[in-house]
């Protein structure tokens, strides 16, 4: 193999997801074998704000690394440094920048409403074109342990421009016109649709195309992104941002999809109403919440075996075989669910009741 190609190798190897080598913030020092001798390598992270943008790599192939050597790549990292802290402090003031008009533009004070809308052309912004907007939400921690909370926010936080520059490039791509922005580590997307009648196909594709994206590009990182409904003119994409809000907590608790639409939300578009809070959890409690206070209390199972009743549609054959379970156990547990709630299974309003009570529990409990 050619040195070239060994160098390669061992860079991406040091950015293996599984190390943790990539994330230190100090000289590594090593060896490296080319054409049967060892040659020394040193490597000096990029660390701005107290994270790291990269490295120097530096292999002596030829002559030996010392003192000098090590004090000219230091050199070169404060150079860098200092370009990156300048590229970073633009991106920060363009990111604060258009997070103000958003949130000008989704404001009820008409006065900081209409001031976005003046605003809108210097985001090359139609004011009578059809708007979507999203809201992307990074859910899970990424490792076990003490640290892992601090882990997540640090590779958020480091990665958050990244993040925003592969949405703006999907942007271009797709052919659309969009404002990114972040707030904490929840990114904020807006697209603007000149054609109505392509919207709907460039909106799949730019889902399909950026969830692709993301998941390649950052492995470490589970998210969710939601999808607004399309709102006719840029003064009505408040309405989009609160789909996308109400969609978000649905998709973290319940859905088990990286995007999900607020039209795919069926019934949880009634149920995610913040108005229904209070009215939600006393039908939950006059509902179901004895059969699982049941289920917590002996260990049993009826929750699970009412579940698989409505994903069978109540067909008692094939809910033994889904659950492993013998026909007659079934039968047992649907007579105990009627005698601890009160509510018979044969009884349509009872069904719809229960039906709608485990998919509260999801919102209620989770």
């Amino acid at each position: 193999m050619k040195p070239k190609n060994i160098l390669l190798r061992d860079i991406n190897n040091f950015y293996n997801p599984k190390s943790i080598k990539s994330n230190l913030k100090k000289l590594e020092e090593g060896k490296i074998l080319i054409k049967e001798k060892y040659v020394k390598k040193m490597i000096i992270p990029i660390v701005v704000k107290g994270n790291v943008y990269g490295h120097l790599f530096t292999w002596a192939i030829n002559t030996q690394l010392g003192g000098f050597d090590l004090a000219i790549i230091e050199s070169a990292a404060t150079i860098i440094v200092l370009e990156v802290i300048e590229k970073i402090s633009i991106k920060e003031i363009e990111i604060r920048y258009r997070s103000e008009f958003l949130e000008d533009l989704i404001s009820i004070d008409e006065k900081r409403k209409k001031k976005a809308l003046e605003r809108a052309h210097f985001f090359n912004l139609n004011k009578d074109n059809i708007y979507v907007a999203k809201l992307m939400s990074f859910k899970f921690k990424l490792r076990e342990g003490n640290q892992e909370e601090e882990y997540f926010l640090d590779y958020v936080e480091k990665n958050i421009s990244k993040i925003i520059s592969t949405i703006e490039s999907t942007v271009k791509f797709v052919g659309l016109k969009g404002v990114v922005t972040s707030k904490m580590n929840e990114i904020q997307i807006l697209l603007g649709f000149q054609n109505e009648s392509t919207a709907d196909k460039q909106l799949e594709d730019f889902n399909n195309i950026l969830n692709k994206k993301i998941s390649e590009k950052f492995e470490n990182i589970e998210f969710k992104i939601s999808v607004g409904r399309q709102s006719k003119g840029l003064s009505n994409v408040n309405k989009s941002f609160s789909d996308a809000l109400k969609t978000i907590r649905i998709a973290i608790l319940i859905i088990n999809r990286n995007i999900v639409n607020f039209d795919e939300l069926g019934i949880f578009e009634i149920l995610c109403q913040d108005f229904l809070n209070d009215e939600l959890e006393d039908f939950y409690n006059s509902t179901l919440k004895l059969l699982v206070d049941y289920d917590e209390k002996r260990s049993t199972e009826l929750v699970k075996t009412l579940e698989a009743y409505f994903r069978h549609s109540g067909n008692l054959r094939k809910i033994p075989d889904a659950l492993y379970t013998h026909y007659n156990t079934i039968l047992y547990r649907i007579n105990r669910i009627k005698d601890i709630t009160g509510m018979d299974l044969d009884d349509e309003n009872n069904r719809l009741d229960l039906e709608i009570a485990l998919k509260t529990k999801d919102l209620i409990i989770k």
